[in-house]
């Protein structure tokens, strides 16, 4: 296997990972919307409208995943920018959760590794994208 391809190999990986992320996001918030929605539900006005709001930027950042990955071969030069402008919105999201969690005084468990998946998802992309596409050029 050649360095490219094996560097090709690593961001198709990545571009699985934040399609996997992208997807999850999705499930859990249509779920928080569809609790909402039930008669039984407590807090449906707040469930839905909070699931809602946070669907707005999850939807278009799933639909850039999808055509990162399936740019990523081609020799288009603005796949390779998409990629790093995911990576970008991966590390800031990461490092607002992490700041989110940390300020809420919340036992830092779960809701700490919940921050930390987009940050590594974005520190990693953006050092595989910098060796496969910086060093190429």
């Amino acid at each position: 296997m050649t360095g490219t391809a094996s560097r090709l190999t690593g961001l198709q990986a990545l571009a699985v990972a934040r399609l996997v992320q992208a997807v999850v996001a999705i499930l859990v918030l249509v779920q928080m919307i569809w609790t909402g929605l039930e008669p039984s539900a407590e807090l449906e006005g707040v469930l839905v409208l909070i699931g809602a709001v946070l669907l707005v930027p999850v939807l278009p950042y799933a639909v850039t995943a999808v055509i990162s990955a399936l740019a990523l071969d081609t020799s288009r030069p603005w796949a390779s920018r998409l990629l790093c402008a995911l990576g970008v919105v991966d590390l800031a999201v990461g490092a607002l959760m992490l700041i989110a969690v940390t300020r809420s005084g919340t036992p830092l468990r779960s809701p700490l590794l919940v921050g930390l998946v987009p940050l590594m998802l974005g520190v990693a992309t953006l050092v595989a994208w910098h060796r496969a596409y910086r060093t190429a050029g």
